[in-house]
């Protein structure tokens, strides 16, 4: 078995993704639009940055996930009200409707991972990857 980190953690996140593509298909959701949508069913009005911020990628990749879920009739963007430089993301009539498709879909994938991990390995797991992800924030790899 490889016990490297970095590649167990991508054939998962591939294994995710791959999951998220097949069940979300009817809804015309893709994996990489999961985030935002998730991000927007807690809390909308977020700017693009804030959204790549909270997801980890760079502002190429938001704005063309925002403008395709644009395009999709899903979301909109409003001019921010103080700073005209930024639009703020709201959801569509239509992207509320998603949420109930798509929030049992996201975490139908975590209950089985945790299902055949059990519960207590899945909860140390997450917590040793927080772990990771917090140490390495404070002392990125040069």
């Amino acid at each position: 078995m490889n016990t490297s980190l970095g590649h167990l953690v991508a054939i998962l996140h591939r294994n995710n993704q791959m999951y998220l593509n097949t069940h979300l298909k009817a809804y015309g959701i893709t994996s990489a639009e999961v985030g935002i949508l998730m991000n927007l069913f807690k809390e909308e009005g977020k700017t693009q940055e804030e959204l790549s911020k909270w997801l980890h990628i760079d502002k190429a990749a938001t704005t063309r996930t925002v403008h395709t879920l644009e395009e999709k009739g899903i979301i909109i963007r409003k001019q921010d009200d103080r700073d005209h430089r930024c639009n703020r993301i709201f959801l569509t009539e239509k992207g509320k409707t998603l949420e109930t498709k798509v929030v049992p879909v996201v975490l139908a994938w975590s209950d089985h991972i945790s299902k055949i991990t059990g519960k207590e390995t899945y909860s140390r797991l997450c917590n040793d990857l927080a772990s990771i992800f917090t140490a390495l924030k404070k002392e990125p790899i040069q």
